[in-house]
């Protein structure tokens, strides 16, 4: 739904550095919005080239799963 997404698109533009620390806390707090995640772990953000970063981590979920996501981030 709607009521779910990381807003990324205001990074564009901005400092490597910030874009690291600051897709961490988006990409966690869009993912703990939904009830059935139960947390985000093990966050990793890594600049690939002046304008991407690489980004690992791994959510649990309220079933007990665990799911591992890598995803690059254009900026």
């Amino acid at each position: 739904s709607w009521d779910y997404g990381i807003e990324l698109k205001s990074l564009i533009g901005q400092p490597i550095d910030y874009v690291m620390s600051e897709v961490k806390v988006r990409i966690t707090e869009a993912l703990s919005a939904d009830d059935r995640i139960e947390a985000v772990e093990d966050f990793v953000a890594e600049k690939v080239d002046k304008d991407t970063v690489h980004c690992s981590f791994k959510v649990i979920t309220t079933e007990n799963d665990r799911i591992y996501v890598e995803m690059e981030v254009n900026v």
